[in-house]
């Protein structure tokens, strides 16, 4: 299976992987025009695959995994177990036109606010998307119990401000290194995802921030 890697998140002590299928011309498969979403998951608690296997993978990276039998259902249906021991980059840096992978939803998992319900992710089929925003910012906010503020992307889409965390590593080392990173970009580009369950609630989270290098 070949995949345009697209997030390569923390996720509960290990990374949650994911992108889109591609043909084996490296052109992306798509059902319905829309764009085929793949999250392989391992046998660990939360589905996270181990740190070390996936710490060189980067967006826009064409991987190949083999060992990979589908395991999806609900929200999380792009779920598929990896049992393989490697992951294969092909290619870095793919020249595919990421404005043909977008997702075209008016509300960012059927609703406005950072969290989904019980009920709401009862009812949701897809855990992943990719949009664009050209109104953003990178704030900072200290939970109790850390010494260390986290990050938070708050940006706007179709009209309504989001306000949710940052979980991709590479953007977050660049940022601590360079605050300014954003500051002339025009756009960035944003995959999102949906954590586990934690007290009832489904949290939104900003799996990957891709923007322009110019």
């Amino acid at each position: 299976m070949k995949l345009l890697c697209l997030a390569n998140s923390y996720k509960e002590g290990g990374r949650c992987v994911a992108g889109v299928l591609l043909h084996e011309d490296h052109s992306p498969v798509r059902v319905n025009g829309n764009p085929v979403w793949i999250r392989p998951v391992g046998t660990a608690g939360h589905g996270q695959l181990p740190t070390e296997m996936c710490q060189k993978l980067k967006p826009l990276d064409v991987i190949e995994l083999s060992g990979i039998t589908p395991a999806g259902e609900g929200y999380q249906s792009e779920n598929y177990l990896f049992s393989g021991r490697r992951i294969y980059v092909l290619q870095r840096g793919a020249a595919i036109p990421i404005e043909e992978l977008y997702s075209h939803t008016a509300l960012l998992f059927g609703n406005r606010g950072k969290v989904l319900s019980e009920e709401e992710i009862t009812g949701l089929q897809y855990s992943l998307l990719l949009i664009r925003s050209t109104k953003f910012r990178v704030t900072t906010k200290l939970y109790e119990g850390n010494q260390k503020p986290k990050y938070r992307l708050v940006f706007e889409y179709k009209g309504i401000e989001y306000d949710l965390p940052i979980t991709d590593p590479l953007f977050l080392e660049d940022f601590e290194k360079d605050s300014t990173l954003l500051a002339a970009k025009a756009y960035i580009d944003i995959v999102l995802s949906i954590s586990v369950c934690h007290k009832g609630l489904y949290y939104k989270l900003v799996a990957t921030i891709l923007y322009p290098l110019s």
